[in-house]
């Protein structure tokens, strides 16, 4: 597998992951909802490896500039930017609901 294949299963399991923990806070999970404490530290969990994807995407985006290639990582990068808006999005809700 290459790097951006790697990438691109890494970030669909975080994306997985992320709608749980959406569930989760909206309460629709049979399991308790979380505490803010909780939260911060999912969050937290789920931002690290976010941010080394957006790491190794930059590193790539500098050899990969034309082709197919590139198109793949092009779109790999909006996934990552996807990732990181629902971080946004769920640390907002957190915010209101503490």
């Amino acid at each position: 597998m290459t790097s951006s294949e790697d990438l691109s299963v890494r970030l669909r399991t975080l994306e997985e992951e992320n709608a749980a923990l959406r569930r989760r806070l909206d309460g629709g999970s049979a399991g308790a909802p979380l505490d803010h404490k909780a939260l911060r530290e999912m969050l937290h969990e789920l931002r690290q490896p976010v941010q080394a994807a957006r790491l190794f995407h930059g590193l790539l985006a500098r050899r990969l500039t034309e082709g197919e290639e590139a198109e793949r990582l092009a779109r790999l990068g909006q996934a990552i930017d996807a990732i990181e808006a629902r971080i946004v999005e769920i640390q907002a809700a957190a915010r209101g609901k503490s």
